[in-house]
């Protein structure tokens, strides 16, 4: 069973929630030991690598960027697992895409 929020942070956000770009500003979610519970039953049920590349998962990649947003942090269908490598390649490539403002799709994790 997948694990959800509490109820509180599955609600919408207030509609002038603002999307936050500096993941300083979020990083206090990813020290609650319900994200590290979560996410290490998220990895426990996706032992490898979504990209393929035969790895196992280390980390639980949020697949949009939540902004610091909870209900969209806490959405498991926006989560996938990844090994470090594949991970960090694809937050690189992100980061630098918004930077040079183009989207960037293929992130060549393999």
């Amino acid at each position: 069973m997948p694990y959800l929020a509490p109820k509180h942070e599955r609600t919408k956000p207030a509609p002038d929630h603002k999307i936050e770009d500096d993941p300083k500003k979020w990083a206090h979610l990813y020290r609650k030991s319900r994200w590290r519970k979560a996410s290490e039953l998220f990895r426990i049920n996706h032992p490898l690598c979504v990209c393929g590349c035969g790895r196992a998962a280390q980390v639980v990649d949020h697949i949009k960027s939540h902004g610091g947003d909870p209900r969209l942090f806490w959405d498991v269908k926006n989560w996938q697992a990844m090994c470090k490598p594949c991970h960090d390649k694809k937050t690189s490539g992100e980061r630098l895409s918004i930077r040079n403002n183009v989207r960037v799709t293929d992130y060549g994790c393999r």
